[in-house]
């Protein structure tokens, strides 16, 4: 596929992502925090609404028109609805109450309900950018109840909300977020509330109980406060231990804490502040509280127990660091996220013990703040401090570190947590290295003294804007040296470039500008000169440079290239041999060893090797080759053809052509094999089997 042609498929993919959110719905709807509700009792109005918020404003003056649909509940009836129970607001601000311009409301059935309705100012009266729509109805049975919106032909967005819960007790308990504590501590519980589940559920004289698991206790001398909200009004003060008719449990009746019940129809509710529970057990995990009388039986997790803790995180986002630089300035790290070490239980940490802070070598630290370290260098790959407890409170420690990163870097970057009598290592990620850009090159071979040989063509490729700094970007071959300037040019991206100068084996290409979105830089194939009679082998090309590396400085890291690649052969002459043998676990390239993990085998009078290992030994590379799980095909691309082979299949297809090989390509220990024969044929490469060695060679 030409470049043109990789482009119009870039747009039409692109415009079939962004041409639907243009065209259909985009209002956001949500609804608010479920409703608990006994079964077939009316949600309050005001309970329950559903938002609509055209918050791109789409839906201009047109009326919209949507369908909702309940499960597991009724709509209330067709006379109960009213038009200026809808709510209308502007930038989170009620504005206006519907009204019989704006809202029309049509009860199709018990289930089905249409909507009509208008965003128009001159309906609303106000400009307004969100709808409130009452979700007046009864939850028939135990269970979530649901509403889903039809958009029909309406800028709404589709969707399906929960917005209530129906219950058979008389009321239901709440807390909010579990508390945390340890042995021998105090744990001051959120707030619970109890509701009603309908108006009067909750008889006056009901008894209420509230009862811990083995091994915790109420704290009798806390000091408990009451208040009631809704139909029950009255508030009051008490100490725990009046209402404990032993350790494990507390209990009593909206009477007894002097709770008094209005005339007022709504439902009522209870709210309990203050209670605190402890334990010197070890029954370590979640609390639960378990309620009982005319609350039924309930269960509250209030808390979490656990031993002596103490926790890792990163504090915010991880960020993402290019390997092989320093931040703007020579000894300038990049800042990693926080690193925060605290005490989930009070005394987890030894105080006046040393803590240390251990990253992978390829990390060098420029910078600690937040602690004192102790006998910290910049360029060290670990710190250490000490903590002081300086009061009763748990011991918190916010961490600042800058880095730089060895140029091989790449993954998570994880700080490893000891010491300090915490009581197991801790592992905390706290950012990512990434190679600034990927280098593509085919091996090449070079003979001496030979005017055929050609460097390889080279790609480097950005992982993202910036991959490349402004500087010089150094190719060194290695070996012998470049006989001409070789051509180079910025494929894709908005890199600008400079001089490009040659040095015997050194290419020097100046980035002038760096990019703003992510640059290919193409290096061409050019003459290379090697001379006199270099030692047989394998040679490195390495590329490097300031504008890839700038750490390679005392106390830092002593490695000033980015990456070498090991794909310059010096050879007698440009053909190259492959030796397979039977039986035997290791083939050979121009005499040089390589392991097989599977040894070849006859099949059907086919000799048999696997086709990774003989791809690579004809000089195909690695990503030509390519298994598909699901068609149970391995498919080989050269410079000059396309093989398919199909497990369980003897036929080979070349270029479409389908061919014969004599015996089925078979998967014997997670390795494809064929017969190796027909496979060289398929390439289009020579070669001779010798029966009493028992071995083929291939020339190419």
């Amino acid at each position: 596929m030409n470049k043109m042609k990789r482009r119009m498929v870039s747009i039409l993919l692109a415009m079939s992502l962004i041409v639907p959110v243009a065209t259909f719905a985009a209002t956001e709807n949500s609804v608010g925090e479920s409703t608990v509700i006994a079964t077939e009792e009316a949600i309050p109005s005001g309970d329950a609404y559903l938002r609509i918020q055209d918050d791109r404003g789409d839906m201009g003056t047109e009326e919209q028109h949507i369908r909702l649909t309940l499960e597991n509940a009724e709509w209330a009836p067709a006379e109960e609805w009213n038009p200026y129970e809808f709510r209308y607001y502007r930038e989170g601000s009620r504005v206006a109450n519907g009204n019989n311009f704006s809202v029309n409301i049509s009860r199709v059935s018990s289930t089905r309900l249409d909507l009509r309705f208008s965003l128009d100012p001159a309906d609303v009266g106000r400009d307004a950018d969100e709808i409130r729509i009452p979700l007046k109805a009864s939850v028939s049975k135990e269970g979530e109840a649901t509403v889903t919106i039809d958009p029909l032909n309406s800028m709404v967005s589709a969707g399906e909300f929960v917005f209530a819960e129906g219950v058979t007790t008389e009321a239901i308990v709440r807390t909010g977020e579990k508390t945390t504590f340890g042995p021998r501590e105090t744990a001051a519980l959120e707030d619970i509330r109890i509701v009603e589940t309908a108006a009067g559920s909750i008889p006056e004289d009901g008894t209420m109980r509230f009862r811990l698991p083995p091994g915790f206790q109420w704290v009798e001398n806390s000091n408990l406060e009451i208040e009631g909200e809704g139909s029950f009004h009255g508030s009051a003060s008490f100490t725990l231990k009046d209402w404990m008719p032993e350790d494990r449990e507390i209990s009593f009746s909206p009477t007894d804490l002097g709770l008094q019940r209005s005339e007022d129809t709504t439902r009522g509710s209870i709210h309990l502040k203050g209670l605190a529970i402890t334990s010197d057990g070890q029954r370590f995990g979640d609390v639960q509280v378990i309620t009982a009388g005319i609350l039924g039986n309930q269960r509250l997790t209030v808390a979490e127990y656990m031993d002596y803790t103490v926790s890792a995180k990163a504090e915010g986002s991880k960020p993402t660091i290019y390997a092989g630089r320093f931040n703007s300035l020579e000894g300038e790290g990049y800042e990693l996220a926080p690193l925060v070490i605290e005490e989930e239980i009070f005394a987890s940490m030894s105080s006046g013990r040393l803590v240390d802070v251990v990253f992978p070598d390829w990390v060098a630290i420029t910078k600690v703040m937040g602690v004192e370290t102790e006998d910290f260098t910049a360029g060290d790959h670990a710190f250490s401090f000490i903590p002081q407890r300086e009061n009763q409170d748990k011991m918190r420690f916010e961490i600042m570190i800058e880095t730089t990163l060895h140029p091989s870097a790449q993954g998570e970057i994880e700080a490893s947590i000891a010491g300090g009598g915490i009581p197991e290592p801790l592992t905390v990620t706290l950012g990512e290295a990434v190679q600034p850009v990927r280098i593509d090159a085919d091996p090449v071979v070079f003979v001496a003294d030979d005017e055929e040989n050609l460097s390889p063509a080279i790609k480097i490729t950005e992982s993202s804007y910036r991959g490349l700094m402004e500087g010089v970007i150094e190719i060194d071959l290695g070996i012998g040296e470049w006989a001409e300037t070789p051509e180079v040019q910025v494929e894709t991206g908005d890199l600008e470039i400079g001089d490009i100068q040659i040095e015997g084996s050194l290419l020097k290409i100046t980035i002038d500008t760096d990019s703003s979105v992510a640059s290919q830089i193409h290096v061409a194939e050019t003459p290379v000169t090697v001379e006199g009679t270099p030692a047989l082998g394998t040679y490195s090309l390495s590329v490097g440079g300031d504008a890839l590396v700038n750490n390679a400085v005392e106390s830092y890291f002593d490695q000033e290239y980015f990456q070498e690649l090991e794909i310059l052969q010096v050879a007698l002459n440009r053909v190259t041999q492959a030796v397979f043998s039977l039986g035997k676990n290791a083939y050979y390239v121009d005499g040089e060893s390589y392991e097989l993990d599977v040894a070849p085998f006859i099949e059907e009078g086919r000799l048999m090797v696997p086709v990774a290992h003989v791809s690579r030994a004809l000089g195909i590379p690695r990503e030509a080759v390519v298994w598909e799980e699901d068609a149970q095909t391995v498919t080989v691309t050269s410079e000059d053809s396309e093989m398919v082979m199909t497990i369980g299949s003897a036929m080979l297809t070349v270029d479409g052509e389908e061919r014969d090989m004599g015996a089925e390509a078979i998967i014997l220990e997670n390795r494809t094999f064929v017969p190796i024969s027909r496979f060289a044929r398929g390439l289009g490469i020579e070669f001779q089997w010798d029966e009493d060695a028992e071995t083929v060679t291939f020339e190419f």
